[in-house]
Parts: structure tokens; sequence; C-alpha cells
């Protein structure tokens, strides 16, 4: 049996004003991650919720679904551009945390994991229970818990809210 290194990047979330600065704070993470010799490098839930801040200090609850779209699945392509690319460069893993994002041809938004591999391939798998709040930002459920063969293991991926429902795990 082989050994599986992982490492699990967490930091405080913080107002980030652009998506440079985003990328900056993550690539060192996972940079530092990398350096130890891991296999797979993990993020948090929301890892780009800092990017709110792009909105104004004025940004209020009920413009939150609005702002969502502009300032954080806007930003979907550069985002998994970053972990795309520190993925095969390097020869690891990672899970970028979850991410915001919109689907145009079916119209829906949902909170998704992204798992980034050493060959290219980005999978997704998206949150099947969400707190009230994210219904609120329009976020849609998902009904399918996916398995994700990596290099060395088989991985599930299960958000917030989805650890507290013994299926998921199961």
């Amino acid at each position: 049996m082989s050994k599986i290194r992982i490492a699990l990047c967490q930091f405080g979330l913080r107002d980030t004003y652009s998506f440079q600065d985003m990328e900056n704070h993550l690539r060192e993470q996972c940079e530092i991650a990398i350096s130890k010799g891991i296999d797979i490098v993990l993020f948090p839930e929301y890892v780009t919720l800092g990017l709110l801040a792009m909105a104004g200090p004025d940004l209020t609850y009920k413009d939150l679904k609005e702002a969502m779209v502009d300032f954080l699945a806007a930003f979907t392509p550069a985002y998994e551009a970053l972990f795309a690319e520190l993925a095969q460069s390097n020869g690891v893993t990672i899970v970028g945390g979850s991410h915001w994002i919109m689907e145009r041809e079916e119209g829906q938004a949902f909170n998704a994991a992204h798992i980034f591999f050493p060959d290219g391939r980005i999978e997704k798998q998206k949150k099947n229970h969400l707190f009230p709040g994210e219904t609120d930002w329009g976020t849609s459920t998902y009904n399918r818990l996916e398995v994700f063969q990596t290099p060395k293991v088989k991985i599930g991926i299960m958000t917030c809210y989805d650890a507290e429902f013994p299926e998921v795990a199961r």
C-alpha cells in the first residue's frame, strides 16, 4: 500500500479587490503545500468568496445574488486556469475548494467543488444540501454524488452541509 500525502490549506476569509490578489494568495498557499512533497492539495469551501469585496462596502444581502454572478461566477475561467496550471505543472491533484459557478445552458448556479488533475482534467462535485442563505443567492441543489479517481486513490467530496447526511459518505 502506498502512502498518500494530503495538504489541507486553511486561511481566514479576507477582502480581495482583484483576481490577481486572489491568485497570488492561492498560488502561494499551493506552492507551500507542494514543496512538502504532497499528492493532493485541498482548499476550503468558497475559497473565492473574498472577491465579493469588489462589490464595494455598500453590498447588502438583497444584492448578494447579483454580486455572486458579477464577482464570483465571472472569475470561473481564471479560477479554473490557475488551479489547472498548478496541478499540471506540479504533477499533483488539487481540490480547489468550492466556487460559485453559473451554468448558462441551464441557467442554474451551483456551489461546486473543483478537482484539478495532473493530466489536465477538471471535474466538479456540486453541493447537494444547501443552507437557506444559498437558496437566497439563487444556488441550485444537485442530486448526484461522484467518485473521482486520482493517480493514487479514489475520492469523493462533501461540501459543508453535505457532510451532515450519512448517505453522502456511504
